[in-house]
């Protein structure tokens, strides 16, 4: 690849990578994983931003794109992907969440913004909710979207009218929300700079209840929950495991430490029975969860460069790396 590699998104056989070429100038890079041993770049093209966020869905990819907005790139031809546009905000795009025809973008200092992609050559900003406190996470469920807002918790909005959210009530304002998972009747939210996993029940929205308040050793900064598993990645050398059952409450299944000078997590996911972690100094890490469901990290694998993101599908991880670009690593036999 041209540079490195900060976000990455995978989408059926393709895999979109944000990251700097050099002299100042950054590119989105489509790559081919029709043969993950094999991968083969297929095209680039230059984007105005850093990149926060990334979404890539019906020949297209959306890109929060900091302070130059918002970015969208046709990728219907791989080989030659083409920049749309790019729609000024008035702060930092930060965070996005895509629904249908409607994208929902937050920019720092200024709110909720939303747009009509229907066709992305003319989308357009269709509404702005003004809000000064920032949306660290956006996630959408069961029509409603939920935005991760610091200090003021989390902020619900319905969306029977996709175009017109309009807030039905907000939950969570004891701690600084920064990631939630919406699955069903449950939120799962990570709190920071606290190492917080709270969980939330919905079912009787807007009283929400608080059914599990989780402390972990240290601030957890990514979170993956799967039907039957929550995996909470700390900021330093942890990776703290929880069941999942119909009851929504988490039960802790212990620890995965894997020792000093590793730094903190990038990714994590789970796919089987065996949780993956991406650790930025440059370590890919499989936890086999095993019929006694303990966590027991016994798979290592060293990588080319420090981790900025990673996801795994099927038997492969793609992990994206800030001085090496993209490397691929066959999992069946990692952990």
């Amino acid at each position: 690849l041209e540079g490195s590699c900060e976000l990455i998104t995978v989408s059926g056989d393709l895999a979109f990578m944000l990251g700097s070429i050099g002299d100042g100038q950054r590119a989105l890079e489509v790559v081919d994983l029709s043969q993950p041993e094999l991968p083969v770049m297929r095209g680039s093209v230059e984007t105005p931003g850093e990149g926060n966020d990334v979404i890539a869905e019906d020949g297209h990819v959306f890109i929060a794109d900091a302070d130059a907005g918002l970015t969208i790139v046709d990728v219907s031809n791989p080989d030659s992907p083409t920049l749309v546009k790019t729609i000024a905000t008035p702060g930092r795009a930060y965070a996005l969440a895509k629904m249908d025809r409607w994208l929902y973008l937050s920019v720092f200092d200024h709110g909720l913004e939303i747009y009509d992609v229907n066709d992305p050559q003319t989308a357009s900003l269709v509404r702005t909710i003004d809000d000064p406190q920032n949306a660290y996470d956006l996630n959408i469920d069961s029509g409603r979207l939920y935005a991760a807002r610091g200090s003021e918790g989390i902020s619900v909005y319905d969306l029977q009218d996709p175009s017109d959210p309009q807030q039905q009530g907000s939950f969570g304002q004891l701690l600084s929300a920064r990631r939630l998972e919406v699955s069903g009747r449950y939120a799962y939210v990570i709190s920071l700079p606290s190492s917080h996993l709270l969980t939330y029940d919905l079912n009787d929205f807007p009283d929400v209840s608080l059914i599990d308040h989780h402390v972990g050793k240290a601030p957890y900064n990514q979170l993956q929950v799967s039907d039957s598993l929550i995996s909470a990645a700390a900021s330093t050398e942890c990776l703290a495991l929880f069941e999942r059952d119909n009851s929504g409450v988490p039960t802790f299944l212990g620890t995965v430490e894997w020792g000093s000078g590793w730094s903190y997590s990038s990714g994590v996911a789970k796919i089987g029975d065996t949780v993956y972690l991406a650790a930025n100094s440059g370590w890919l890490i499989a936890v086999p969860l095993g019929d006694s469901r303990i966590p027991l990290a016994s798979g290592w694998s060293p990588t080319a460069g420090s981790i900025r993101g990673m996801r795994v599908q099927g038997d492969y991880a793609y992990l994206a790396e800030t001085s090496d670009g993209l490397e691929i690593f066959d999992v069946s036999g990692l952990g």
